[in-house]
């Protein structure tokens, strides 16, 4: 219910450059060539599920990844139950992993990597630490390897946890009593290496037949070194999406701590302290990227399997306390989880106030007053709309929400989004990708223009010489490929 109330709720920029790219890899173009981003491909290959499946319509990809979560809030509650002395606490565990997510989401913070990331993490670990006879236990590391594959296929920065939690279940294996023929912790981690191959393999397949592969090395590994310290993180932002979340997951964050006390008391099993690196070592991984608000959604799964344990041990306890006590872990209770139900309360008046998202004029209006980005990129839509075909495509340097909704095809790989990320190489491609196609319109935005006249001028110079304006929306200039660029009326130089 909590995930249906949010899923008529707009795409923010991050979902739309998903869609868009997702969008042209169906219609046949290849990822890195005709549409580069810096992040790994299983976010467009998430999308691109999703839309091959039910469409690319912001409900349509937001209930994809509803139903995604919603079958591995199943699988969780099963896999997890036999941990607990209670079986419903399994189902609990669900709750306060994707329930705190549907719950506390807001527009910006759906359809992100790291709303999904948990699937294969927790797909490593609980599989890594399965026993058996010698034949099931190589199954599973394999499996077990080919999820820690699939995590770093969705994003490389995550390949710590993945490293970290098999290195703690190695470790346990190894020190478990010897059984007859078992195999070392070097079998074991060739397994998992193995497994991890089998995903990382089909990307490198993938960008071998392309040609991609000096693209995707270069994407993976020489731009992000720049891309961060080139943003900036803002200690705004780490304390703001830091407060909202530690208030809106108050109730689940202060049972996981005390579950996790408890289970460490009692000793902690291979699998938990699995859970305990996954957190660890998702700090420093949290603290290299931009500290987004979406980013903590990382860390949910071991979070809720230690409020499954702490809620068990309050349920253990509750016939023991007395009339006070219990009246002061109710209130407790009551006021932690006031932040969520505000949370859930400003989502649901969203949709109550939109007439519950019925009509495509509801959910129209809904989009404008969510994100305001909605109505220029509706402007330009419609404006090309009236322009017609554009048979060299189009090109957004600023939000990708105009691409999405204008549904036509960029002609230049390097998208417009996050210009500030942009290392002088990045822009380098930019400028020649924008020179050979020349698309037909082009859209830029007072921000990206900004960072146009600061770091690539060269870039701003071409857009001057052959492109002139045309119209505008909020922050968005319209621009038309002149016919003549040796007509300009600025005086620059054509560039080639």
């Amino acid at each position: 219910m909590l995930g249906v109330l949010v899923c008529v709720q707009p795409f923010t920029g991050d979902q739309a450059l998903f869609a868009s790219g997702a969008r042209q890899l169906a219609h046949g173009d290849v990822l890195y060539r005709d549409f580069w981003d810096i992040k790994q491909p299983g976010i467009y290959l998430f999308y691109l599920a999703g839309g091959s499946s039910v469409g690319y319509t912001e409900v349509a990809l937001h209930l994809f990844e509803l139903v995604t979560l919603l079958g591995f809030a199943l699988v969780l509650a099963v896999t997890v139950r036999g941990r607990f002395e209670r079986p419903w606490i399994g189902a609990a565990v669900s709750v306060f992993v994707v329930g705190t997510y549907y719950a506390t989401v807001e527009p910006v913070q759906l359809g992100q990597v790291e709303s999904l990331i948990g699937i294969p993490l927790f797909f490593a670990l609980w599989c890594s630490t399965r026993v058996g006879d010698q034949d099931a236990r190589r199954g599973w590391l394999v499996a077990a390897g080919i999820a820690g594959g699939v995590t770093v296929v969705f994003k490389l920065v995550f390949a710590p946890i993945v490293i970290g939690i098999c290195f703690i279940v190695l470790i346990a294996n190894a020190r478990r009593p010897a059984e007859p023929r078992r195999a070392g912790p070097g079998r074991d981690g060739l397994l998992l290496l193995v497994g991890a191959a089998i995903p990382i393999g089909a990307v490198i397949a993938y960008g071998l037949a392309h040609g991609q592969l000096g693209t995707m090395g270069w994407t993976f590994f020489d731009v992000p070194r720049s891309a961060t310290d080139l943003a900036g993180r803002p200690a705004s932002r780490l304390i703001e999406g830091g407060l909202k979340t530690a208030a809106r997951w108050a109730l689940p964050l202060v049972l996981a701590g005390y579950g996790a006390f408890v289970t460490f008391r009692r000793g902690w099993d291979a699998f938990e302290r699995g859970l305990v690196a996954w957190i660890v070592l998702g700090v420093p991984v949290f603290a290299v990227q931009h500290w987004w608000i979406y980013q903590y959604a990382m860390c949910l799964v071991p979070i809720g399997v230690f409020a499954g344990h702490g809620l068990e041990a309050v349920c253990r306890r509750w016939r023991e306390l007395d009339r006070a006590a219990r009246i002061a872990v109710v209130a407790l209770t009551a006021v932690l989880f006031v932040p969520m139900l505000l949370r859930i309360g400003s989502n649901a008046a969203d949709v109550t106030s939109h007439g519950f998202a019925r009509t495509a004029e509801h959910r129209a209006a809904l989009r404008d007053d969510v994100e305001p980005n909605y109505r220029a990129a509706e402007a330009w839509a419609r404006h090309l709309e009236r322009a017609g075909p554009t048979p060299n495509g189009v090109y957004v340097l600023g939000n990708p929400l105009a691409l999405y909704r204008a549904d036509r095809r960029t002609s230049v790989a390097i998208n417009g989004w996050s210009p500030e990320q942009y290392s002088p190489e990045v822009w380098r491609r930019l400028t020649r990708q924008l020179a050979a196609a020349r698309p037909d319109e082009l859209v830029v935005d007072r921000f990206t223009d900004r960072i146009m006249r600061e770091r690539s001028p060269r870039t701003r110079r071409l857009i001057r010489t052959w492109y002139r304006k045309v119209g505008e929306a909020g922050d968005d200039t319209w621009y038309r490929r002149r016919a003549d660029p040796a007509n300009a009326t600025d005086g620059s130089p054509a560039v080639g």
